[in-house]
């Protein structure tokens, strides 16, 4: 087989690791690939890694990742892509008509992509195919409601609402997300938040068992490599993604996702997921991961080859190996983060939303010991044969756990002197108030903060600024921002319309990150809550004299203004009603600044602004 240069995508992926060392020890020189706001990935460490790329992150930059792709692919840089998650997928499926000829791009088709990007489509693909499901109500197809509003009440609770993965207008590649809800209200409240993403959604009845999958490589209408595990722990402990798995035989679950793969016409890799039901045995179908999948070390120590069949294929049109026999009872761990997420969800489980029982706390910690001891267990990270990507992550793992170690010690005591200077901060404005004038001096430009700026702090300046036209005043002038990384993102579509009920129109703004620009050309500064006040004065100290707890002004107990991005529509009303009256005390204290109070006073009473506390209701 002639050696290719082969550029693996998402190489700090188990999945890219598993590549990386695969097609490196078939003999091909391999490039890891990782994005460039990333650190330093295992897969850079193998010994099967010649070379390594950076480029942008297809999670959040989307369109200059597919420019990089382009730009990359006509320079030569490599003879074969391999992209590894969804995003990187979706973004070299849409530029791989570009590609220079002399450049091989590994995906499936864009039909077969319709379907294992989608659990709205692909379930429904299995059920025209016979294959049982978890009951499953269609609720949004991505354009309109497809089920009524009582359409959930089919279902036995707790059901699991899921949302397909999509890609927004600013580039931003949105996974799907997976939410469990104990009963029709809380259904409900989810589907309040999700349904105007824009993206298909199902729900589904939560099946207590345990997770299985069908691994095939299929190519020219044949399968050509099969492989099967069950899942042993998953993170979370009630359903998720595998920390520790075991191969086995499964021809019940290989044989329905042969029929799956073949109902789709889908071609290369893919793992079909299944659940066994704990209580009659019976799998359901729950998805098709049409990539590499993140246990495919189990595989690979099994002895089933998986990337290397696929790359054989496109070369020669078949693997050079077909369908073998394979060990069963290999089991394989992913300690950090996955066992050690494992042991911390059973740690911090509630058990009330009717999902499976956690295990006993002391029965998990024991087994994650035991197993940690046991020489037979094979590791995803760690191999004898390649052991720098495992020491690697190893040392990274040991140095975030004591740094969280670290930080939890000393939490305690920061806490305290938090509230000792949230109490002065406090204190201090109650004096204030007893002023005339509550600010000292000129107050011609304020600034509004909270952490994403996409719900509190623009919800703030864009009703401030409302109030300020009904007062025909041009200043003082308002400004917010964040302290998110990221630039640009829009207000969640929920939100945006749960402000549009009093007039206030988020959807065309854009997120920003706080500069010391800005904050020196404040006059004054609001935080909402004190993880604002933590960061801001950390960052900036010489800004703590004009900053300002905004909540203070609505006059009541309330210093803080909590985050409204995941709550229901209720509590997140209550959070903007919170802004509303804290905007309004604030004003009244503003006013006498930028107006002569003699000439306020003589305004006809009818003339004079309402500038009281207002209601949700009747703005």
């Amino acid at each position: 087989m002639k050696p290719l240069r082969i550029l693996v995508t998402d190489a700090h992926t188990t999945a890219g690791l598993g590549a990386v060392r695969s097609l490196g020890r078939a003999g091909h020189s391999v490039i890891a690939g990782y994005a460039i706001d990333m650190n330093e990935c295992a897969s850079s460490w193998s010994r099967y890694c010649s070379a390594y790329l950076r480029y942008p992150n297809p999670d959040y930059h989307q369109f200059k990742f597919r420019d990089w792709v382009r730009d990359q692919a006509s320079q030569g840089a490599f003879d074969v892509l391999l992209p590894v998650t969804e995003s990187s997928i979706v973004g070299v499926a849409a530029v791989r008509s570009q590609i220079p000829t002399g450049v091989l791009p590994i995906l499936p088709s864009d039909a077969a992509l319709e379907y294992t990007l989608s659990k709205f489509l692909s379930t429904r693909m299995a059920l025209s195919l016979g294959i049982e499901c978890p009951p499953t109500v269609f609720i949004f197809d991505g354009q309109t409601s497809v089920q009524s509003d009582n359409c959930l009440l089919d279902l036995h609770f707790p059901i699991v609402i899921k949302t397909d993965n999509h890609l927004n207008s600013e580039g931003t590649y949105e996974k799907g997300r997976t939410f469990i809800a104990a009963d029709v209200d809380e259904a409900n409240r989810i589907l309040d938040k999700v349904i105007h993403l824009g993206t298909r959604i199902i729900a589904q009845e939560f099946i207590p068992g345990s997770g299985t999958g069908a691994f095939l490589l299929r190519f020219g209408g044949k399968i050509y490599l099969k492989f099967a595990h069950r899942r042993l722990h998953e993170v979370p402990y009630s359903g998720g993604w595998s920390s520790f798995r075991e191969s086995c035989v499964d021809n019940e679950v290989v044989s329905l996702g042969e029929r799956i793969l073949e109902g789709i016409g889908y071609e290369g890799l893919a793992m079909v997921e299944f659940r066994r039901a704990a209580k009659n045995g019976k799998p359901y179908f729950l998805e098709i991961n049409g990539r590499l999948w993140g246990s495919i070390a189990l595989a690979l120590h099994s002895g089933v080859d998986f990337p290397r069949a696929l790359i054989e294929c496109y070369q020669n049109g078949c693997p050079a190996i077909n369908e073998g026999s394979y060990r069963p009872g290999i089991r394989c761990r992913n300690i950090f983060p996955g066992e050690v997420g494992y042991l911390l969800s059973i740690i911090r489980a509630k058990p009330s939303k009717g999902v499976n029982p956690p295990p006993s706390k002391i029965v998990a910690f024991t087994e994650f010991v035991l197993l940690s001891l046991n020489l037979t267990v094979r590791h995803d990270y760690f191999w004898w044969s390649d052991p720098l990507p495992g020491l690697y992550q190893a040392i990274r793992a040991a140095t975030r756990l004591t740094k969280k170690i670290f930080k939890k010690a000393t939490s305690k005591m920061k806490e305290l002197e938090e509230e000792r200077t949230l109490a002065k901060v406090k204190s201090q404005h109650m004096l204030k108030c007893t002023r005339p004038n509550y600010f000292d001096g000129s107050l011609k430009r304020l600034m509004f903060v909270c952490y994403g700026n996409i719900c509190r702090s623009p919800f703030a300046e864009y009703y401030l600024q409302s109030k300020l036209r009904e007062l025909s005043l041009t200043e003082p002038t308002v400004t917010s921002a964040g302290f998110h990384p990221r630039t640009g993102r829009t207000t969640p579509a929920c939100i945006a319309m749960l402000v549009a009920e009093i007039g206030i129109d988020l959807t065309k703004h854009r997120s920003r990150v706080v500069t010391k620009d800005q904050l020196v050309a404040a006059d004054a500064i609001f935080v909402m809550d004190r993880r604002n006040y933590r960061e801001l004065v950390t960052q900036f100290p010489w800004a703590n004299d004009k900053t300002y707890f905004l909540g203070l002004f609505a006059d009541n107990d309330q210093m803080e203004i909590e985050d409204p991005y995941d709550m229901d529509k209720e509590h997140a009303r209550n959070c903007f009603q919170q802004v509303i009256e804290s905007v309004d005390g604030l004003l009244r204290r503003v006013l006498p600044y930028v107006q002569p109070a003699t000439e306020f006073d003589k305004r006809p009473q009818s003339s004079q602004p309402n500038l009281a506390a207002q209601t949700w209701t009747n703005i």
